[in-house]
């Protein structure tokens, strides 16, 4: 939605009645901030009410960028964009952004996912996915979201569906009791074959 790909009005009815119980959904910092230090996230109100009353959670990807704070940004709406890699200033913004996020949506949203896939070069610029940084990036980013909603669920998530050194690193550098969850995103023509055994 975030990116002006999809229409969700047409998706809801069909979610509620299929018995689906949580919903992923992209937060899109760059269309929540437009103006430095002003939040507006009345189209993502739409989102979560739409879904609360089908009676399917939200659950909250918390990610990308702002081009609003990053001049080089690798494309329009900063996607993949990290602010952990851009400076204390746009690191700061960000976890301005995710507290007035926990804000707006505590009591609505409890389930938070800091950042999507990475490991993928794409997802992680400027550098290369490095673990060490994204632990950094979710320990200082679930601090903030707990801050305003002590239960909140903090997740993480990792584009593979099979070990790496990756996610062995990210495991080492974690701190413990940070993470509720982890999210494998599964890119095969058949998502659910072998997926449960790949996992384990």
């Amino acid at each position: 939605v975030e990116r002006g790909v999809i229409k969700p009005e047409k998706c809801y009815d069909l979610l509620g009645a299929s018995g689906v119980k949580h919903a992923r959904c992209q937060t899109g910092w760059a269309v929540c901030e437009k103006e430095k230090g002003v939040y507006d996230f009345s189209w993502l109100d739409d989102i979560v009410d739409n879904l609360l009353c089908r009676g399917v959670q939200p659950w909250f990807n918390v990610g990308y960028g702002n081009p609003v704070y990053m001049e080089n940004a690798s494309n329009p709406t900063a996607v993949g964009c990290v602010p952990l890699l851009y400076g204390e200033a746009v690191m700061q913004a960000w976890l301005a952004y995710v507290r007035a996020l926990a804000r707006h949506f505590q009591g609505r949203v409890c389930y938070f996912e800091i950042w999507n896939e990475p490991d993928i070069p794409a997802f992680w610029y400027p550098g290369e996915p490095d673990a060490g940084q994204y632990a950094r990036l979710v320990e200082a980013t679930g601090a903030v979201i707990r801050q305003i909603i002590p239960d909140a669920k903090i997740g993480a998530s990792y584009a593979k569906r099979w070990w790496s050194p990756y996610l062995g690193d990210f495991a080492r550098e974690i701190a413990p009791g940070t993470l509720n969850f982890f999210c494998f995103h599964a890119y095969t023509m058949t998502p659910e074959a072998h997926f449960l055994e790949d996992v384990q």
